[in-house]
């Protein structure tokens, strides 16, 4: 599915479209592009695929630079009925601006509203090719990129009120630009930037 329109909720200055310059599929990859000033594209698996726990990995080449977010993460399948974070979110791959690491992170309605849990990884050069997963069992979920573990966040027995992280979830990738993670372009990244997505594979 596209996800179209203005005004995300980070406060993002990029509209998202349906296709057209924003999205390609060629020579093997899938091209995620964010044009000035500003439109991008946010794809998703909602009612077409959802999962609950395996392992979920993709192999992405992302721009960096301030005010550039790329992401490959997944949401509740049900987050249209009970909202967010009450939906749950785990972020697999979410990079801001220049840092030389990736976020991976879970959300979830700790039972007083919003709560985080998560790590960097290595250091890395964001721009080339690199294999990020989510191994998510009923006992944890595990992040790590190019086979090196660097997270891993407790579930077992809806510790901490995730029983969020119990049900099915389903998965997105968009590039986002702008807003409140990453703070707004200034200048120094040239557009059109690019994201691409050589595959997403679900275990």
């Amino acid at each position: 599915n596209f996800e179209t329109g203005c005004g995300q909720p980070n406060n993002e200055l990029e509209c998202y479209q349906a296709g057209g310059s924003n999205t390609s599929v060629a020579n093997g990859l899938l091209t995620i592009t964010a044009n000035c000033c500003y439109t991008s594209a946010r794809i998703n698996t909602s009612g077409k695929h959802s999962w609950t726990y395996g392992k979920f990995e993709a192999r992405i080449a992302i721009p960096t630079g301030q005010g550039t977010w790329p992401a490959f993460w997944m949401l509740g399948q049900n987050i249209n009925s009970v909202g967010w974070p009450q939906s749950g979110e785990i972020d697999n791959m979410e990079h801001v601006d220049s840092n030389p690491f990736n976020v991976g992170t879970m959300h979830w309605n700790g039972g007083s509203g919003h709560v985080s849990y998560g790590c960097n990884s290595q250091n890395l050069d964001m721009t080339q090719f690199h294999t990020y997963d989510v191994i998510w069992n009923s006992s944890s979920i595990n992040w790590s990129v190019d086979g090196n573990q660097y997270c891993v966040g407790n579930i077992a027995n809806n510790v901490n009120n995730t029983g969020a992280f119990h049900l099915p979830f389903f998965l997105l990738l968009n590039l986002a630009i702008g807003g409140d993670y990453p703070g707004n372009p200034n200048g120094s990244v040239a557009f059109p930037v690019k994201m691409q997505v050589d595959y997403v594979r679900v275990y």
